[in-house]
């Protein structure tokens, strides 16, 4: 239950979740945050 939420908040916000599961080694969960455009500032 506590992953199908977090799926369905994760595709709602944009982000994407990747789970991969193995038998007797546990499961991993990865998270992607999309970047923003990258400000760049200059200094004098």
């Amino acid at each position: 239950m506590g992953l199908y939420i977090c799926k369905k908040l994760c595709l709602k916000l944009g982000l994407k979740i990747d789970i991969a599961s193995d038998v007797n080694k546990g499961t991993k969960v990865t998270l992607v945050f999309p970047m923003s455009s990258m400000t760049t500032f200059t200094c004098d």
